[in-house]
């Protein structure tokens, strides 16, 4: 468990060639359930404290993608869990990988898979992250 207090940059992972799977999802989502969005939004922004770096909001992943977490929020009319991976830099930041929508608890195929091979591009050096500006989504 992380000691309280503790201060993180909250940031989202970009390819080369601009794209950025957790902005794009994000963009799909406020089309489609825009309470769900709200609520994402709001806990996504609430990660720069450690305080609300534990479960149940963020919960650890297991198997192969051991050392990923995820943010999963229950919200919405439709009551789906958005599940966004995570992983944590030595820097303090907070690095959302991508997101999605499932009606029940389980992930869908090839989540785990993706939440893996992005983390490795990370460790890599292979795509960069940069601070999420939440201003934005005022």
């Amino acid at each position: 468990m992380l000691p309280e207090g503790l201060k993180f940059s909250v940031c989202w992972l970009y390819f080369a060639n601009g794209s950025c799977p957790t902005l794009d999802y994000l963009t799909v989502l406020s089309g489609s359930d825009a309470d769900c969005f709200s609520s994402v939004v709001d806990q996504m922004s609430k990660l720069n404290d450690s305080k609300n770096l534990r479960m149940p909001t963020v919960r650890p992943l297991k198997g192969k993608a051991k050392g990923a977490f995820e943010l999963r929020v229950i919200a919405g009319n439709s009551r789906h869990y958005a599940r966004l991976p995570l992983v944590y830099s030595k820097q303090r930041e907070v690095i959302f990988l991508f997101g999605e929508t499932k009606k029940g608890r389980q992930p869908m195929p090839g989540f785990i898979d993706r939440t893996v091979n992005y983390k490795q591009l990370i460790n890599n050096g292979e795509v960069s992250y940069a601070e999420i500006d939440f201003a934005q989504f005022s």
